[in-house]
């Protein structure tokens, strides 16, 4: 899973139809950090190129028996953050 957005990054760069994965997720059962890495497109994540961009973000996971895991709860986390508004899942 990624999702598909535009960004701006901080060095004034902007990339249309960046290419965000979620790189790693770690924490514990009250509070979960997200690694998300923009890739120019997905052919650059494939060939092992560097990522334009990291940034982190934190979410409370759900840790219910029927909840997702935790990848997925944090691809469901950023959606629902005003910049990931437009983000479409790819």
């Amino acid at each position: 899973m990624a999702l598909q957005i535009n960004i701006d990054i901080p060095c004034g760069i902007s990339i249309s139809q960046a290419y965000a994965v979620v790189q790693g997720v770690g924490g514990s059962k009250t509070k979960c950090s997200i690694e998300l890495r923009y890739y120019v497109s997905p052919a650059a994540r494939d060939q092992g190129k560097m990522s334009a961009h990291t940034e982190y973000f934190e979410f409370r996971p759900s840790v219910t028996e029927f909840a997702a895991n935790f990848i997925k709860q944090a691809y469901q986390h950023l959606k629902t953050l005003p910049a990931f508004a437009n983000a479409i899942d790819c």
